[in-house]
């Protein structure tokens, strides 16, 4: 209660309100860069549920983002930047928070670690039932939509996505019997770690069911909204204890390494060594450097992402620059050149064919998305990597589903599962059944010509 009381103090208005809410407790950033936050027209029209004007072409972004900036300063300064339509890059902004502010986000902290119950952003006070059960509902109505979406726009997942979101939530309603113990588990991570872990666990207790959607410009399914996947593998592993995860071993090093050709990462991961050559290679030059902090590297990398906004990224993560990384590791430069050849040859060649055989024009990309031809190139060198990891992973979903009286897939991640095996599975169907999904994704790999298989974690 304390903490909407401050906020009030500040917010004098509901939808500023709900705006300090978003950018202190909610927000997306920019992916290229992480210290904006992301206030696009969908983003600000919920906020008060006027998506409607978006639809009809009365979308106000910019004069709602001058008024945040009015009313919550001096507690809130805002700089904003505006968005770029034909870059498609949404409107951001940056906010530098005072000390009242700074106070808000200790006390919501204190909150959200004690457990206690959401509450409406609004009023301040316990969401009750009947609320909660509207936000499952709409929740539900987001996955049917999905699904209807899906097959509009001819998505290669599209009866996959069918069969996810008509998941029974009867499993993900059990799921709070275990809150307590993944509480203490949550309690263990770095502060802030915990303190994300923690927000999802407040969600989850809305709806804990994972729901998944698709996206025009991707192969992949992604989750609606921020919950279940977005955890800490350690934390779900206390959530699901009666689930198997299996997973790609080092899925986009193996789908790079085919699509693009590089041997010697192929030949790394022949031997299952990979990731110990990258890092025994940065570790002789720079042995602070830890694994996951190269793979947040990695994939922005892999996907595209802009050279200057890579050394940026590089720069953060690693704190050392793009080239003192790259010179440290003959294995991402190999990474690095076969990018610009592939990205090169998606400019020569007027497209790309992905994992299936469907041809993506670059022209239509850059018409259709309305970007600049660099941008659809990257946008296509990401599409053409993430289709073989779609390929890789359709047998699997499928095996599911169709051993339904034995499996049920509880969470899908782009390139992994939880699966939990029925009452009707004894201890050697279990066995039988791990090692089928296993054949079905090597069987899958074998024919791509992609260097990985299934694993256990």
């Amino acid at each position: 209660m304390e903490v909407r009381k401050l906020m009030n103090q500040i917010a004098p208005d509901k939808l500023s309100l709900g705006f300090l809410d978003y950018i202190l407790f909610n927000p997306w950033f920019d992916k290229e860069d992480e210290e904006r936050i992301i206030c696009s027209a969908e983003i600000l029209h919920a906020l008060d549920k006027t998506s409607h004007l978006i639809k009809n072409h009365r979308s106000a972004v910019g004069a709602r983002l001058e008024h945040f900036q009015a009313v919550l300063a001096p507690d809130v300064l805002l700089k904003i930047h505006p968005g770029h339509s034909v870059q498609r890059r949404a409107t951001t902004v940056t906010a530098e928070f005072g000390a009242n502010v700074l106070r808000i986000r200790e006390l919501h902290q204190e909150h959200i670690r004690s457990g206690q119950p959401t509450v409406d952003v609004l009023t301040g006070r316990a969401i009750t039932q009947r609320q909660r059960q509207a936000l499952r509902n709409e929740y539900r109505e987001l996955g049917a939509q999905a699904v209807a979406e899906a097959r509009d726009i001819r998505h290669p997942l599209a009866d996959e996505l069918d069969y996810l979101n008509s998941q029974p939530p009867n499993y993900f309603s059990r799921l709070e019997t275990n809150f307590p113990e993944v509480e203490r588990r949550i309690r263990q991570l770095p502060p802030k770690s915990m303190e994300t872990n923690f927000r999802i666990l407040q969600r989850l207790r809305i709806h804990p069911q994972p729901l998944y959607k698709a996206a025009l410009g991707s192969p992949r399914l992604y989750t609606i909204g921020f919950g279940l996947q977005n955890m800490s593998k350690s934390v779900r592993a206390v959530l699901m204890p009666d689930c198997v995860s299996l997973d790609l071993e080092a899925a986009q090093f193996a789908v790079v390494a085919a699509v693009w050709g590089i041997p010697s990462i192929q030949e790394a991961l022949q031997t299952g060594s990979a990731w110990e050559v990258i890092m025994g290679e940065i570790h002789s030059h720079f042995p602070h450097i830890k694994k996951s902090q190269v793979k947040s590297v990695l994939y922005p990398l892999i996907f595209g992402m802009p050279k200057h906004s890579l050394a940026q990224r590089i720069q953060h993560e690693t704190r050392i620059t793009a080239e003192e990384f790259f010179n440290a590791s003959v294995t991402m430069q190999a990474l690095l050149s076969a990018r610009e050849t592939r990205m090169d040859l998606i400019r020569k060649n007027g497209g790309i064919v992905d994992a299936t055989g469907r041809t993506h024009s670059l022209q239509q990309r850059q018409e259709r998305e309305d970007i600049r031809q660099d941008r659809a190139i990257r946008s296509l060198l990401a599409y053409e990597a993430q289709s073989y990891e779609v390929e890789l992973m359709r047998p699997l979903l499928n095996f599911i589903r169709e051993n339904g009286r034995y499996l049920k897939l509880n969470l899908f991640i782009h390139d992994g599962v939880y699966v939990q095996f029925t009452a009707e599975a004894d201890e050697q169907r279990r066995e039988r059944l791990l090692v089928s999904m296993q054949n079905v994704v090597q069987s899958a790999a074998q024919k791509l010509g992609v260097v990985t298989r299934l694993t256990q974690e």
